[in-house]
């Protein structure tokens, strides 16, 4: 719903302001990141610099100062890898020499992009930028966070497939996670440091409102060269509070100048403080804002000073701010309606076969504080149909806690979602996900995985974890079992495979197919063929929360005609923690085995795999070539 409001009617302004650019000190910029970052996807924008050095030469083009840029993104890393092995650079930037009383003016946070959403870990990633931030501003006190919200996965990606799919919303579903979850940080870091600390930069809005026009590389995952343009543009805008479309350069030759105007536009669209003319930032295009039109009225033609914030209040992008675009702003004039607020958008239960049923709370808030009456619906998001397997009120109040339960009987291990959908007359509305786990009732379950080439699997009751790194859906147990259990690769391994492994395990690898133990994924501490992955993991969620059930983990891994040594640590993760080692070099029959983890309360457990203390090999490389998983207990 839109309100428009009469702001002003008259408007004089004594003398006018001279057009003269104030003088400016370059900005430093810090990037965390990753592949997303580096520009991955395009070797042409990759080279060029990635998005760091389109914000960079956007500034110049703009009128700035060059900034100083440090990037210190690491492909495949995320923000709790950058708190604990990447800091240093707060304080000892490597790009460029540091100058007297150096500080910092911003700090772009952009999280490994699984992470922000229920396959992730949303509440991990929320206190790792908090964590992170927290670090810059005891260096840099006047430091501003610029949350770098990533993109959903194209159409037709893996994830929006399988039975049951990761997300079976579709980009829409994984947007709105990836956008719900980036608005939460960037109320965590307002509320500790103070709300003009942080600003969200919506590259992936940008990229929804495009419909997903040619943005993906080939993966239909990382960003091709418009794709990285269109993510530089929003920061840019974001970092300067300045408008794209005042006649950037296009900056890659394989760009047009018609595609550059034309994704210039759309970034336009996603700057905060969200909407032009919204100079307070407060949401609205109201009285508030005339004050910055005062300060930035200059006259035709005449340019405002780079870095005022003036850019917003530019509504016809021509450099100048005039009576033209006080017209504008008149006719923009745009209130913002209240909107509904869900405690808990992201909702997990992980219940075994049988009638058992499990609840949880929620509740919705309204932004004014008021209480009108609060209608829920829900939609199955794989039949389309109410979900018979949910319970929920038809309608709430707001500031009152209600229950959202699920009945697992008659149902078939697997995993079963829902969309819930809070609306009040005359609010925005808001939404939650219910994820419903579905386990084998009791009893011991074994599953075999085999990680490898995408063109050597294991068939029969394996599940293969290919180079291609994506999720296995609905697992199955070694009899064919549809278990309800996903493996996620959360943290990437290096993107190809090695095929020097044995065919013929003996000893305790000999519960492997030689089909599995053939091919493994790897990573590596050193960069080999242009990629670096110093650490790899995944999780296994949909796992059984039920008291007294723990997991044996079984892992192999084997590298031939090789002489020195190739350790990987497995680090086992859930409500409790193991490790185990393993050399792969020449290995035919041991194994390394983790026993007795408990899964987490969301009925999660994580791999991580690292070099192990023993590893002497000159790239650090590290592996796994196939995992057997066994479920003990009642």
């Amino acid at each position: 719903m839109k309100t428009f409001r009469p702001i002003f009617t008259v408007l004089a302004v004594a003398g006018v302001l001279c057009g003269a650019a104030l003088a400016e000190s370059p900005r430093n910029l810090l990037f965390y990141g990753n592949s997303f970052t580096l520009g991955v996807g395009s070797t042409e924008a990759e080279s060029f610099g990635g998005v760091p050095e389109v914000v960079r030469q956007l500034a110049i083009a703009a009128g700035f100062p060059a900034p100083r840029v440090e990037n210190a993104a690491v492909s495949g890393q995320s923000l709790a890898w950058h708190l604990a092995n990447n800091t240093a650079v707060i304080t000892d930037p490597a790009d460029f020499a540091e100058v007297p009383d150096f500080q910092w003016d911003a700090v772009i946070l952009q999280e490994y992009s699984t992470n922000p959403t229920h396959i992730g870990d949303p509440p991990g990633f929320r206190t790792d930028a908090l964590t992170l931030f927290g670090l810059v501003r005891g260096h840099s006190p006047g430091a501003r966070a610029v949350l770098y919200e990533t993109w959903a996965r194209g159409p037709g990606h893996s994830f929006y497939f399988g039975n049951p799919p990761l997300f079976p919303g579709g980009p829409a579903q994984m947007q709105q996670e990836l956008r719900a979850n980036y608005e939460l940080a960037r109320e965590d870091l307002a509320a500790a440091f103070g709300a003009d600390s942080v600003a969200v930069a919506s590259v992936g809005d940008a990229w929804e409102a495009t419909g997903w026009a040619d943005l993906h590389a080939d993966d239909i995952y990382h960003a091709n060269t418009r794709g990285t343009y269109l993510a530089g543009l929003v920061l840019f805008g974001t970092i300067y509070g300045q408008r794209t479309t005042a006649g950037l350069p296009k900056l890659f030759a394989s760009l047009t100048a018609a595609e550059a105007a034309e994704l210039q536009a759309v970034a336009d669209q996603f700057l905060p403080p969200g909407r032009p003319f919204d100079y307070d930032g407060d949401g609205n295009v109201d009285a508030g804002d005339l004050p910055g039109l005062a300060t930035c009225l200059a006259g035709p033609e005449l340019p405002y000073p780079p870095g005022s914030g003036c850019g917003v209040l530019d509504g016809n992008g021509d450099g100048g701010i005039d009576l033209s675009d006080v017209a504008l702003m008149q006719a923009a004039a745009y209130q913002r309606p209240p909107w509904l607020r869900l405690d808990v958008w992201d909702m997990t239960f992980t219940v075994s076969q049988g009638a058992g049923t499990e609840s949880q709370p929620n509740t919705v808030t309204t932004s004014d504080g008021s209480s009108p009456t609060v209608q829920l619906t829900a939609v199955d998001l794989l039949t389309q149909a109410t979900p018979t397997w949910l319970s929920l009120p038809a309608v709430v109040s707001p500031a009152t806690p209600f229950t959202v339960g699920v009945d697992v009987t008659g149902l078939s291990a697997s995993t079963y979602y829902a969309r819930v959908t809070a609306a009040a007359a005359g609010y925005e509305g808001a939404s939650f996900t219910v994820t419903l786990h579905v386990t084998p009732a009791g009893g011991s379950q074994t599953l075999f995985f085999d990680f490898g080439d995408v063109g050597q699997q294991t068939p029969g009751n394996y599940n293969n974890v290919t180079h291609l790194q994506a999720p296995i859906t609905n697992a199955i147990d070694n009899n064919g079992l549809a278990t309800g259990i996903t493996l996620t690769v959360t943290d990437a391994f290096w993107p190809g495979w090695n095929q020097s492994g044995i065919t013929s395990p003996t000893g305790d690898a000999a519960i492997f197919d030689g089909l599995a133990t053939r091919d493994s994924l790897f990573g590596c501490t050193v960069t080999f063929d242009g990629y670096l992955e110093p650490t790899a993991g995944f999780t296994l969620s949909g796992l059984s929360t039920t008291p007294g059930v723990t997991y044996t983990f079984t892992f192999f891994a084997s590298r031939l005609g090789v002489t020195d040594n190739r350790e990987t640590a497995y680090t086992v993760a859930g409500a409790n923690t193991g490790v185990a080692y393993l050399d792969a070099s020449n290995n035919v029959a041991n194994v390394a085995v983790v026993a007795g983890i408990q899964p987490d309360a969301g009925g999660r457990i994580t791999v991580a795999l690292s070099p192990g203390p023993n590893n002497n090999n000159a790239s650090g490389f590290y592996y796994i070539g196939a995992l057997k998983v066994v479920r003990n207990g009642p």
